[in-house]
């Protein structure tokens, strides 16, 4: 799991897609992820996809799931 989660960091992500894996994590829809980027749900369905076969996982959910660590790794510290 910890490869996986260096591997989000050294991986190309654009923007775009960094942004319609994000919504997700907090629970959003393509459909409402499409609507908050302002994009076609289809758009969206296609950056995640691409970030799914980036990471090298079989689900978007694991994708997801490993943006999640990620994200909660790089979270400041607020101690």
């Amino acid at each position: 799991m910890l490869e996986s989660v260096c591997l989000i960091a050294s991986t190309k992500v654009t923007p775009r897609e960094y942004e319609c894996l994000e919504w997700p994590t907090c629970g959003k829809s393509c459909t409402y992820v499409a609507q908050i980027v302002n994009v076609r749900p289809t758009h969206v369905a296609r950056d995640v996809e691409r970030v799914r076969a980036k990471l090298d996982v079989r689900s978007i959910s694991q994708a997801i799931v490993l943006f999640a660590v990620y994200k909660a790794g790089r979270a400041p510290n607020t101690d």
